[in-house]
């Protein structure tokens, strides 16, 4: 059955179970904040498609995650430092507005695992790109130790991959969007397989940079 949400278009995309700092200064969502806090409900953040986050008008992406704020920090001026955390993605059917800012009602999308055949298979897989990625980016080995400790679980490994990769933000939302844990699995693994041969090749072509033509002279 559908219900109704508060809804912050922002240009970010957030994954259920990843965390999501916030400065709140517009005072359309500092009442949003308020009311969010004082009724103890979540809001829905939505991935912005055309326009901006301060002002007006600015369209979205259907699919976004509901955020239940666990901390609230208040300046003096009235604006507001808060931490949130995702937690179930949702569907937009309808947006209306008797509020200064936007509402929708919404219909929450059950979590699938998909084929649960392949799952583990595709985990370890994806959590090896992850790590070897994450490798490149850092120059560090110390986030693939971090993450074979935590041993997550299939599903959890989809969302901290998604909310991880330095990718262009269509590309998360629609990781966002598949329906279940194997096939934002397997899309995952192709994102990070083409990723690792972009970083690949960077990283080739900065060594033929750094190497001297052999007729350049040092002296």
């Amino acid at each position: 059955m559908p219900e109704s949400l508060p809804l912050f278009p922002l240009s970010e995309v957030l994954f259920p179970g990843m965390m999501l700092p916030l400065h709140i200064f517009e005072p359309r969502y500092r009442l949003m904040i308020g009311r969010c806090v004082n009724e103890k409900i979540p809001f829905g953040v939505v991935l912005i498609s055309r326009g901006q986050e301060v002002g007006p008008g600015a369209e979205f992406f259907p699919v976004g995650t509901t955020a239940r704020i666990t901390r609230v920090q208040r300046a003096e001026d009235g604006r507001l430092y808060i931490a949130t955390v995702g937690e179930q993605r949702f569907r937009v059917l309808e947006t209306f507005g008797d509020e200064p800012y936007l509402q929708g009602n919404v219909e929450l999308i059950p979590e699938q695992p998909g084929d649960g055949a392949t799952m583990d298979s595709l985990a370890d897989r994806a959590l090896d790109l992850l790590a070897t990625y994450l490798e490149r980016l850092t120059g560090s080995g110390q986030l693939r130790e971090n993450l074979e400790e935590k041993d997550l679980s299939p599903q959890r490994l989809s969302y901290t991959i998604g909310s991880l990769l330095q990718v262009d933000r269509q590309i998360k939302q629609s990781i966002l969007e598949v329906p279940t844990t194997t096939s934002r699995l397997e899309r995952e693994i192709e994102v990070l397989g083409s990723e690792l041969r972009q970083l690949s090749l960077l990283a080739q072509s900065h060594r033929q940079e750094a190497t001297p033509p052999s007729f350049w002279s040092l002296n």
